[in-house]
């Protein structure tokens, strides 16, 4: 289902504000990467009005805005942190009180099972983004994190309600990416000291220590709510009603888990 023009509108303001009237971004293959965008967009909104710093950046680390204006290349389809190169995908680097994070579109997860797995929008500490982008004699894991990411939303453009089959590919995801008794997610598999966030001893735990959510511009079926609730994975619909509290929610989410 198409972006709404109001809130492809909603969309360039906030990237302009952001990277400066003089900066673009790449083409949005598809009705979904549009969605995903825009979401990503008010999340860097919601952020800043949390008071923190953020920043559009390109695939080599430098900063897109009024000053230095560029394109911001959208990671097309599933992939990896790339080296510093200004042609690769970017990212949104956020700075709290307290730590960085980067927040990604379709970047690719490694779980136990060396199955790679994409998130829509994802979020990681700085230090492994870094770590991936700059890793001596080539990208760590082919520029992919191991385990789970900090924040993880599935984006779905469809106006029906989700399936139970759909949720079940969500927590099948979750489930390879979390390996248990060690952090959340790392540099390498090796749980060096980049891994990131407290050992968990239980699935539901591990869950429960990130924000995981299903956004969908239609709804869900009973049955995926009640298999998602258990789970600790929000779902979240109407995305693109002129007044979502749904919208509202994820924001919050968002905001929560990055102290």
């Amino acid at each position: 289902m198409p972006l709404p023009i109001t809130l492809v509108s909603d969309l360039n303001t906030i990237f302009s504000g952001l990277a400066g009237a003089g900066s673009s971004y790449s083409t949005l293959r598809g009705q979904g990467k549009q969605f995903e965008f825009w979401l990503t967009m008010r999340f860097a909104q919601r952020c800043i009005a949390e008071g923190h710093t953020v920043e559009v950046r390109r695939g080599d680390d430098t900063v897109i805005d009024a000053a230095n204006p560029g394109v911001f290349y959208v990671r097309g389809g599933p992939g990896a942190i790339h080296g510093l190169n200004p042609k690769a995908p970017g990212f949104i680097w956020v700075k709290t009180s307290s730590d960085e994070y980067e927040i990604h579109g379709s970047l690719q997860y490694i779980g136990r099972s060396g199955a790679r797995h994409e998130y829509d929008i994802s979020v990681l500490p700085r230090s492994i983004g870094d770590a991936l982008r700059t890793a001596p004699g080539g990208r760590a894991q082919g520029g992919r994190p191991y385990g789970l990411p900090i924040i993880g939303i599935e984006c779905k453009d469809k106006a029906n309600n989700a399936p139970l089959d759909e949720m079940r590919a969500c927590i099948a995801r979750l489930f390879d990416n979390t390996v248990l008794n060690k952090g959340m997610c790392c540099a390498d598999n090796q749980w060096t000291s980049l891994t990131y966030g407290a050992a968990q001893v239980r699935y539901v735990d591990a869950f429960k220590a990130g924000f995981f959510a299903v956004a969908r511009v239609g709804g869900f079926q009973k049955g995926a709510e009640t298999l998602a609730s258990h789970f600790h994975i929000d779902t979240l619909e109407n995305m693109y009603a002129p007044s979502a509290s749904d919208l509202v929610a994820l924001e919050d989410g968002i905001a929560k888990h990055l102290p």
